[in-house]
């Protein structure tokens, strides 16, 4: 959390946006919920110092705050703690809660998710988003990062989808969050280049590690730099994947005695190294 907290603080926007993109976020909210007054008020200081960032950002993305989203998770529990015993982290919340989570806020969350959301729902073929989008705002889903909790069996009873349309959505979504970070890293706007490789079935990131920077320039309209970045980010990710499946399955064999399988295991890490 201080290091965390520590690198919003000192950072530049562009390095904040990296740590965004790669999570960041997240830890901070989840230490609101700590019995420690002190770890609660270091993670509000760097959640706001995240929210200050994309003030000067807000200019160029429609006057929103491209980072509220993202804080958006802890939302729930700023406002639980305005009423906090410590009067440092009360008066720190409410701050955080009134400056940047308004009224005006709200519309321009709710036209944000819907312009994110688009290329999932085209992805699923619901085609009438009117009908779903006010339920799922009404439950404070409003970014991909909430919509990935919904399962495809939530998806149907909770919001009234069928079961493909449900399914597809619920798969569009897990592969728009695990692209998330690999594209912010290689500075790739998600909302143009999402629904090119939806419709050409890239739907994890095993699919997107197999394109090269090249077909990435030549087949979904990246610049040179931008295809580059994201070929290496996923392949990176990717090897990093099957690095802990292997380890896992390592780990697996070695528990249960299996020394066979233990040994078929290193000789094929050997095999792909070599």
């Amino acid at each position: 959390a201080w290091s965390i907290s520590n690198a919003t603080s000192g950072g530049s926007p562009e390095q904040i946006k990296y740590l965004v993109g790669q999570g960041c976020v997240t830890p901070l909210c989840d230490l609101l919920t700590s019995e420690e007054p002190k770890l609660v008020k270091v993670a509000i200081g760097g959640i706001e110092n995240v929210l200050k960032a994309g003030e000067s950002e807000a200019p160029q993305r429609g006057g929103a705050n491209p980072y509220a989203i993202a804080v958006h998770e802890g939302l729930a529990r700023l406002e639980k703690l305005q009423a906090h015993t410590n009067e440092d982290v009360a008066e720190k919340a409410k701050r955080v809660v009134e400056r940047y989570f308004g009224r005006e806020w709200r519309a321009e969350a709710e036209q944000a998710a819907t312009e994110e959301f688009a290329p999932l729902l085209a992805r699923a073929q619901v085609e009438d988003a009117s009908a779903l989008l006010p339920k799922l705002f009404a439950n404070g889903v409003l970014s991909v990062t909430a919509l990935v909790a919904l399962s495809a069996a939530d998806l149907q009873s909770q919001y009234g989808l069928a079961a493909a349309q449900a399914e597809a959505l619920a798969a569009a979504t897990l592969a728009a969050e695990a692209f998330r970070p690999l594209l912010s890293s290689a500075q790739v706007e998600a909302s143009a280049l999402l629904p090119k490789l939806f419709a050409n079935g890239v739907l994890s990131v095993s699919a997107l590690a197999a394109l090269s920077a090249a077909e990435l320039q030549s087949q979904y309209g990246l610049a040179a730099a931008r295809a580059e970045a994201l070929a290496l980010a996923a392949k990176a990710a990717e090897e990093k994947r099957v690095a802990a499946e292997r380890a896992a399955a390592l780990l697996q064999a070695a528990e249960s005695g299996d020394a066979a399988r233990v040994r078929e295991l290193i000789e094929a890490k050997a095999d792909i190294e070599t």
